[in-house]
């Protein structure tokens, strides 16, 4: 009935559906983990992964997460070094700092 369609459909165009069906679908379950216990960013980081493999977006936006959470955990790392002005492997001097 409608030829024109069949040319859609083609091993490309079902593995986008397929690969977009099942990222969003981890996505929104690491969505739902971060209310409930469980690792919900780490799930979202694998369904971007998982998206990044077919869409450029979602290989943008899964390089920006993590450049995020690489300042996260520099600043994280700077306020406990700041905190104590020492590195964390090293022991308290005996006036208690």
């Amino acid at each position: 009935m409608f030829p024109w369609r069949l040319e859609l459909i083609t091993y490309a165009n079902a593995r986008k559906l397929v690969v977009l069906i099942i990222g969003a679908t981890i996505i929104l379950f690491g969505l739902a983990l971060l209310v409930l216990p469980g690792p919900g960013t780490v799930v979202i980081v694998l369904g971007l992964a998982l998206l990044g493999t077919e869409f450029v977006w979602a290989r943008h936006l899964l390089k920006r997460v993590k450049e995020e959470g690489n300042n996260a955990a520099r600043g994280l790392w700077s306020f406990i070094r700041g905190s104590r002005g020492k590195r964390p492997d090293q022991p308290p001097t005996r006036d208690g700092d």
